[in-house]
């Protein structure tokens, strides 16, 4: 596995989700340079990446010949490249200098592109290849999960940073983001759950893949990190985040949104390590 592979994956998915969460605040109450400005940020999460050719031989654990990294991966990389390229186009020159809406339908087109760009990605992870049909389900809610909290925590830093350039900005917004955070932490927790459960309770696996998982004496030591660092943590902060959003203390809010991003990337990277090592999506 390539290192680069596991960057592109991540920061793939927080570039989609930077742009898909931008109907939480309207246009007209933030200037467009928080729009251009996510847009821009997008590209540069995951365009760096692709001349690294991260799906290079790559092969997950239990998978079988059917999937050839050199084209079929290669395939998706062209198609998030494309995607952020819209992203660029819709977002920065679709937006003029007069006051008037951005074009719906390319920028509706261009999220729906990129959300679709994220769950064909994921269906790519699959070990068994789609034979065991909740592996259909899981990976990508997985994938997306990790994307809405990932981007949620990111894009509600980057808007509370935004107040000290706009002073007159609604402080109802980042309340708002912040609520749509502590959702996505919720969906996160709910889903590594369920993968935990479905994947203990497979009578499919070798009898050593979950005591393996979760022991210290196999790779418990990241399975706990994830779990502590990735869920427990930005759990707590997700309270504290949402009631000074509430107060309208946006400076504190914005500072606490700074560790649960870091908290929550370190956590995301140990969950798709361990993932690419031993086939379970955590």
């Amino acid at each position: 596995m390539k290192i680069s592979l596991l960057f592109f994956s991540i920061l793939g998915g927080m570039a989609v989700a930077l742009i898909a969460l931008m109907p939480l605040v309207s246009y007209q109450k933030i200037s467009r340079g928080f729009f251009r400005f996510n847009a821009i940020l997008g590209l540069i999460l995951i365009v760096p990446f692709l001349f690294f050719n991260p799906y290079e031989g790559f092969q997950l654990p239990f998978q079988k010949s059917g999937i050839q990294p050199s084209t079929n991966l290669l395939g998706v990389v062209y198609f998030l490249f494309i995607t952020f390229t819209i992203f660029l186009i819709s977002l920065i020159f679709i937006f003029s200098r007069k006051q008037k809406p951005i074009n719906k339908i390319i920028y509706v087109g261009s999220m729906v592109w990129g959300i679709l760009a994220l769950l064909m990605d994921s269906l790519l992870y699959r070990p068994f290849q789609g034979q065991i049909w909740w592996e259909n389900i899981l990976i990508p809610l997985n994938f997306i999960s990790s994307a809405a909290l990932l981007g949620s925590a990111l894009f509600a830093m980057l808007l509370g940073h935004w107040y000290l350039i706009q002073f007159d900005l609604d402080k109802a917004l980042l309340k708002r983001v912040s609520i749509f955070f502590c959702l996505a932490l919720s969906l996160r927790i709910l889903s590594v759950a369920l993968n935990l459960f479905v994947y203990w309770k497979a009578n499919i696996f070798d009898a050593t893949l979950f005591p393996s998982l979760v022991s210290i004496a196999g790779h418990g030591i990241f399975f706990w990190m994830r779990i502590l660092i990735g869920l427990f943590l930005p759990a707590i902060l997700a309270w504290m985040i949402y009631e000074t959003a509430k107060m309208g203390a946006n400076q504190s809010c914005t500072g606490l949104l700074y560790i649960a991003v870091v908290l929550i990337f370190m956590g995301e990277m140990i969950s798709r390590y361990v993932f690419f090592l031993k086939g379970v999506p955590l």
